[in-house]
């Protein structure tokens, strides 16, 4: 198995887990500031740790603090505003907008890096793009409120849309610099500055409920989210430097899957046959992205 496919992989699984916290964090209103401190703080203590412990990384370069300084503004921005659109809409209508950014990042590959994709991938791609747009379609109970709670959510969703495809062409870049430990320790350690300094207006104005004023739970919530972040980002940094960014980007924006069938047990919500196609339909797409 190509070391790439393993590396996406547990991306792909730790970027699921994550995406799932974000969707409990909402959920259960925490405050957004609180969660991405302890988030962003454990990341970058993470990967300080890890240079110290295993050695050898070379100073980074000119290129790589501009590509860090650009992924810490967009990942911050991604992050908040997926977190904060959570409080108003339910997963399974917020993930599959969010990541057909994926197309963007697509065009992007195949113009920019001239990536060659054999018929296989193609038809993992195309599947890919159905998986996202069945669970788009699918009836939930409360569609009225959608409806209504879309309007309000509506600059969040934009916003985690755009800046969404942005940093994972930023990802990409940063990691063919290749020193994937100083591009997480600079992005995530900017990142700390920009959470204290915009605090008030990372917490948003959407709050359908109480907020939930609980610093040991947003401290747990966020090491949690951190640690699930620091490997999975660390891996797609690794499938990167190594594969297609079509493809790569392609199989991780399906994690989306793993939030949405996690709230079936712990959200109460009911399982459908649209959900067991979909998980059916990943699977296929992971195995021709593989080919």
């Amino acid at each position: 198995m190509e070391t790439w496919y393993i590396y996406t992989i547990v991306a792909f699984i730790c970027y699921g887990l994550q995406n799932f916290l974000y969707n409990y964090s909402a959920k259960k209103s925490y405050p957004t500031s609180q969660v991405l401190f302890f988030f962003m703080l454990t990341v970058t203590i993470s990967a300080v740790v890890s240079m110290i412990a295993l050695g050898g990384s070379s100073d980074p370069t000119r290129s790589l603090m501009i590509y860090s300084l650009s992924n810490a503004v967009l990942f911050l921005v991604v992050t908040t505003s997926t977190i904060e659109a959570l409080k108003t809409i339910p997963s399974n209508l917020f993930y599959p907008i969010f990541r057909a950014s994926i197309v963007a990042v697509i065009l992007f590959s195949l113009t920019y890096y001239n990536e060659n994709i054999s018929f296989s991938q193609i038809l993992g791609i195309i599947l890919s793009i159905m998986v996202i747009l069945l669970i788009f379609k699918e009836k939930s109970d409360y569609y009225a409120e959608i409806n209504k709670n879309c309007k309000r959510a509506s600059p969040y969703i934009a916003a985690a849309f755009i800046s969404g495809a942005l940093v994972t062409i930023v990802v990409k870049l940063g990691a063919d610099e290749g020193n994937p430990l100083w591009f997480i320790t600079m992005s995530y350690g900017l990142n700390i500055f920009l959470v204290l300094l915009f605090r008030g207006r990372i917490d948003g104005k959407i709050k359908p409920g109480k907020q939930r004023n609980d610093l040991k739970g947003s401290m747990i919530l966020g090491i949690g989210i951190g640690i699930l972040n620091f490997a999975g980002f660390y891996t797609l940094i690794k499938a990167f430097s190594t594969g297609s960014l079509a493809i790569v980007a392609t199989l991780v924006s399906l994690s989306f899957v793993i939030p949405i069938m996690l709230s079936i047990p712990f959200f109460k919500e009911r399982v459908t046959v649209i959900r067991v196609v979909v998980i059916v339909m990943t699977i296929g797409a992971a195995l021709l992205l593989r080919i």
